[in-house]
């Protein structure tokens, strides 16, 4: 008898008692409304107990023993990829979406625990060899913080020694000088300065403690962070192994496509139903590559702003692969006509945790277009089609697209972080340069003639002129610094090639080693002494737009 007849059988089974349990209580009732009326006396006066909250605890409890069965069969290793599908497509066992979400990440886990195991043994890489590991760096962390501990320990008591002689000689030189002075001063001058004495030696011993107090305080602190750091590392290389070379869950084509249909069903009118719509499920499938896009009527992206989920539209442009062209451009625009409100949605304030008071009435400040266009700008795609779809923008849409473009190339050019920023992000929110770039590139291909014809959008094209003008000069001048590198790279190169060649004289090489070195040089291998692989540094001048074009009309023609 397999698993899934047993699970309907003991479905029935549940289905039967509550079916007996609701007949006891309705002739409970019965019986209690009569007599209530025998006792009232009136018919209309009978209270009748209600048994819908007790019909509700029943369904939990028997939806709690089907989960708890499933999952013990789970982690048995005794459910099959069959039984599991008919079990999360069987709207009465998971008919709420915490025990689908809990039932399908439960059967997840034990598959990546599997694969797991399968990467180990095929690596031949030993789980007790990594505990051991761990072991042997908290051993060693902590037989460093004790010796730490013990030259503290010493060093403090060198300073207090210290201390308590550098006391005593004050405390002679003082006794010695008050015996002068009290024979010159009077008993109430005496008295004042001993008081003054006393507070300015009890401040001073109080403020070494504290020093002392607070640096043992900090170096434990910093011990403790090492010795957790040490863990979470040994952890965080574990897991990056895994993901680099070990195997992924394996599950069919016919599992993924029937598990999307559930997440992302429709009410009969064809609005998405957003009752049922598991989170958890459809950002695990998103981060494993798991969900195509093919798959799912007008397709992922659309189908996920309809239902306002921007974190795992996040996701989507972090880790997907296969998001079509067309419709990143949609996301695009639909996040356009968002920023021209001065409202934020709700998903996306949940998302990020951010306030109303973030909103603004100016599209390019929009938060959500500065958060999700860098995303834009750093997803997979292919420039050729995305130049062909690009040319859906009106030009309201590229007004906007050029101003946050000059913003954030001024904040490269202009900022006060300067040439070197270019190679990382200024911020978390801004892309790097050459992104940037390129993307603007796209924009500029795919509506040239509109950029031309349009007057309102030439102020913006000027500024990008401006930046890539300047951007150009430091090419230049970068260029012409590498020249006199250059000689210098080469002559030391040659010097190290004479270098080698002495030592070879010395040194002979016999026939048949030179014999293996020609073979492996065929074959494909770079030797150290030939400069001819060393790769040339070049810079490619492209001049996009010529100065004459924005010239007035008193300015002369070209």
């Amino acid at each position: 008898m397999s698993l899934l007849n047993r699970l309907n059988s003991h479905k029935i089974k549940i289905n039967r008692t509550n079916a007996a349990q609701a007949k006891i209580n309705e002739t409970s009732a019965r019986n209690d409304m009569d007599l209530g009326s025998a006792h009232s006396g009136e018919e209309g006066e009978a209270i009748a107990f209600p048994t819908v909250k007790k019909d509700r605890i029943l369904e939990q409890s028997a939806s709690e023993k089907i989960y708890h069965n499933i999952v013990a069969c789970v982690r048995k290793g005794t459910m099959h990829e069959k039984d599991m599908l008919n079990l999360l497509i069987d709207s009465d066992i998971t008919s709420t979406v915490e025990h689908f979400s809990r039932i399908f990440m439960t059967y997840v886990n034990e598959k990546e625990q599997e694969a797991c195991r399968i990467w180990m043994e095929m690596s031949g890489v030993d789980e007790f060899d990594l505990i051991s590991k761990n072991k042997r760096l908290c051993e060693e962390i902590d037989q460093d913080e004790e010796e730490e501990i013990e030259e503290i320990d010493h060093d403090e008591e060198e300073e207090i020694e210290e201390i308590n002689h550098d006391e005593e000689e004050e405390t002679e030189e003082v006794d010695q000088d008050e015996e002068e002075e009290i024979e010159e001063i009077d008993q109430d001058e005496e008295e004042e300065i001993d008081q003054d004495e006393e507070k300015k030696i009890g401040q001073d011993e109080e403020e070494e403690i504290d020093r002392d107090k607070h640096l043992k305080e900090s170096f434990y602190v910093n011990a403790s962070l090492k010795k957790v750091n040490g863990l979470n590392g040994i952890n965080c290389i574990k897991k990056s192994a895994q993901d680099e070379n070990g195997p992924k869950i394996e599950v069919s084509l016919y599992f993924i496509e029937k598990i999307l249909n559930r997440c992302f069903g429709r009410l009969p009118k064809g609005e998405p139903n957003l009752q049922f719509y598991p989170i958890k499920v459809v950002q695990y499938l998103i981060k494993n590559d798991l969900l195509p896009n093919s798959r799912i009527e007008n397709g992922l992206m659309k189908a996920l702003i309809e239902r306002c989920d921007w974190e795992s539209i996040a996701l989507l442009l972090q880790f997907g692969r296969d998001i079509p062209e067309k419709d990143q451009v949609f996301l695009l625009q639909h996040l356009i006509t968002l920023s021209k409100t001065s409202k934020v949605d709700e998903g996306f304030k949940k998302f990020t945790g951010i306030n109303d008071g973030a909103s603004s009435n100016s599209p390019r400040s929009s938060p959500m277009l500065q958060y999700f266009l860098p995303k834009l700008m750093l997803a997979k795609r292919q420039n050729n089609l995305m130049q062909l779809h690009m040319k859906q923008l009106k030009v309201d849409e590229l007004l906007i697209l050029f101003e946050i473009s000059c913003t954030w190339l001024d904040e490269y050019i202009n900022g006060s972080k300067g040439d070197s920023s270019r190679t990382i992000q200024l911020q978390n929110s801004v892309p790097s340069f050459s992104t940037i770039i390129e993307f603007v590139t796209l924009l500029v291909d795919a509506h040239f003639l509109t950029l031309i014809l349009t007057n309102d959008l030439h102020s913006s094209l000027q500024r990008l002129s401006n930046y890539t003008n300047t951007s150009v000069q430091r090419c230049e001048e970068i260029r012409s610094a590498h020249r006199s590198a250059r000689i210098f790279y080469e002559k030391n190169q040659a010097i190290e090639r004479q270098r080698k060649e002495r030592e070879q004289n010395q040194n002979p090489i016999s026939k048949k080693q030179r014999l293996n070195n020609n073979r492996i040089n065929k074959a494909g291998a770079v030797t150290i002494f030939d400069d001819q692989y060393v790769p040339k540094y070049s810079i490619e001048m492209l001049r996009v737009f010529d100065d004459a074009w924005w010239m007035d009309d008193s300015d002369e023609e070209c």
